[in-house]
């Protein structure tokens, strides 16, 4: 009968469900280095949904190098040549120190660049979208180094109708998903999402309805979302989905252990409705990533860096701090 139950639960998932449980075993797997196992998850979890995010066919990739499984790294470079890999993707070291004298080598090279791929029209408006973006701060900080004090209400003023436009372009094309993005690379926040994070008060009102069924599809990946969405905080601490309990400090890295269990709870239920692995699972990947850059479990820009402090500011916090300082990586 409990098997029977097991079976029925899984049939019930929809397919993002079933797509990001199978990628969170093969992360499980990674978190303890093995290699083999992840290589499987993945392979079944890419089965399903045709590897929908580019960070995800990345870690593959590492794995079945590290278990020199020339089939499956084919296997992975296939599923990665749908997306537009920056030229300078092939140049780490991971690649370089591994493979360059290997003829899956060649593989590689010819299958991710073999032909030009052309730039789709929903790149260009969101690459167009964003340079106007970009182009009014610039614009301001030739007024005034604190640009926002002289210029506020102007950028306030297109930021908005920028994201009127984003949601526009996304109601005819649809939510762009990896394969869509140029020159791009794994754990990279793809740049036309600025245009939603500089509209944080509107976020919840306007866009919101697209972003979760981006989720949902498998469009958005859902730690973007967390990015996105935690950033419409006041205090900007992300406590929505338990996003502000690590950060960078001098390039060292602090996790801080939440000890109110039904704060947590709370954060879980958040993390769970969106797809996400629990609070605990996700800080051991952020330490695991630290110490093993390689990978891309978390995109670049959940790593919260503190910057601007003096060097006597630096030293008190990791004073305060020391407890919290990760100083190795040790599998659970």
């Amino acid at each position: 009968m409990l098997q029977l139950l097991l079976v029925l639960s899984t049939l019930l998932l929809s397919p993002s469900e079933d797509y990001f449980q199978t990628i969170y075993k093969a992360e499980d797997c990674l978190l303890s280095f093995n290699y083999q196992g992840a290589v499987k998850n993945y392979e079944t979890a890419f089965a399903l949904e045709g590897a929908p995010f580019l960070k995800d066919v990345h870690n593959a990739l590492i794995c079945a190098i590290r278990c020199k499984d020339n089939p499956k790294i084919e296997l992975f470079v296939t599923y990665m040549s749908k997306f537009n890999i920056a030229k300078e993707y092939l140049d780490q070291p991971v690649f370089t120190d591994s493979l360059k004298n290997e003829p899956v080598w060649v593989f590689m090279k010819e299958t991710l660049y073999k032909e030009k791929k052309t730039t789709s029209e929903l790149y260009t408006k969101l690459d167009s979208l964003y340079v106007l973006d970009q182009d009014i701060r610039e614009q301001c900080k030739q007024i005034a180094t604190n640009y926002y004090s002289v210029c506020n209400d102007t950028i306030l003023y297109i930021d908005s109708i920028n994201l009127i436009a984003l949601t526009a372009v996304i109601d005819k094309f649809g939510f762009p998903g990896d394969d869509v993005y140029s020159n791009y690379l794994p754990g990279n926040l793809p740049e036309f999402l600025w245009i939603i994070g500089h509209n944080k008060t509107q976020i919840r009102q306007i866009i919101a309805p697209q972003l979760e069924a981006a989720v949902t599809n498998l469009s958005f990946h859902p730690q973007l979302f967390s990015f996105i969405w935690g950033g419409n905080n006041d205090v900007y601490q992300y406590q929505e989905f338990g996003l502000g309990y690590s950060i960078l400090l001098d390039n060292e890295l602090y996790v801080f252990n939440l000890t109110d269990q039904k704060f947590k709870d709370k954060i879980n239920i958040n993390r769970k409705k969106f797809l996400l692995d629990d609070l605990d699972t996700y800080n051991e990947k952020i330490k695991f990533q630290y110490f093993n850059p390689e990978f891309k479990l978390l995109y670049s820009i959940l790593f919260f860096s503190i910057d601007g402090f003096d060097q006597e500011t630096k030293e008190m916090l990791a004073t305060k701090w020391k407890d919290a300082l990760v100083t190795s990586y040790s599998v659970r």
